[in-house]
């Protein structure tokens, strides 16, 4: 019998960039059409909503435990729970695990997990 692929995560530093780059897209685009005042506003709500983003729970580690049937561990839990995966889609710079109520789909950045589950998540992303 095959061994069931495990995936333990990291936090994303990549992810992170990426957001930091948006946020100075946005903030420089409201920088050309707003006053000042709404501009340190938008810039002070949009800081606030990082912030409360960072703190959400997150996921540690997934699990397969059956051919669509996948184990998850939150940080904020201290027992995992399952999810239905419907497939796995490649961007190649991060993977979106696509579960069947999709308010559960998670998304897993390159640097987030070691070189040989990277070709693991891949593999599934073809097969799928």
């Amino acid at each position: 019998m095959a061994k069931q692929p495990y995936f333990a995560l990291k936090r994303s530093k990549l992810a992170l960039l990426f957001q930091l780059m948006i946020f100075g897209s946005i903030s420089g685009l409201l920088w050309q059409i707003c006053p000042l005042w709404l501009w340190l506003v938008l810039n002070v709500l949009m800081l606030i909503s990082f912030a409360m983003f960072l703190r959400r729970p997150r996921v540690m580690a997934v699990g397969q435990l059956d051919q669509q049937l996948w184990s998850c561990h939150a940080s904020d839990s201290a027992q995992p729970y399952s999810i239905v995966l419907e497939r796995v889609i490649d961007h190649e710079l991060y993977m979106i695990l696509r579960t069947v109520p999709s308010r559960a789909s998670m998304v897993i950045w390159r640097d987030q997990v070691i070189q040989q589950d990277w070709k693991c998540l891949k593999r599934l992303a073809k097969l799928g």
